[in-house]
């Protein structure tokens, strides 16, 4: 078994920690991208969808045509976001 120093461990850790918040990010990126598609199909405007999920009209519209868009990680952390 090979040794492993205090400092790879550490760097093990935190590369598993931020390879489960990209994970979590992807996810609710999806969530959101899928909200905002499904509402917009439901027949819900522009404006109403963006207050829905919190986001810009702008960012909103992106996600309609499709565009890559980057979600402000502050408005994906849907647990304390009210």
């Amino acid at each position: 078994m090979p040794y492993i120093t205090n400092a790879e461990r550490i760097g093990r850790q935190e590369g598993r920690q931020e390879g489960r918040q990209e994970g979590r990010q992807e996810a609710s990126n999806k969530m959101i991208f899928s909200l905002v598609q499904n509402a917009k199909k439901q027949g819900f405007p522009v404006e109403t969808i963006a207050k829905i999920v919190n986001l810009d009209i702008t960012l909103v519209k992106k996600i309609l045509n499709n565009e890559k868009v980057e979600i402000p990680l502050h408005l994906l952390d849907l647990e304390n976001n009210h």
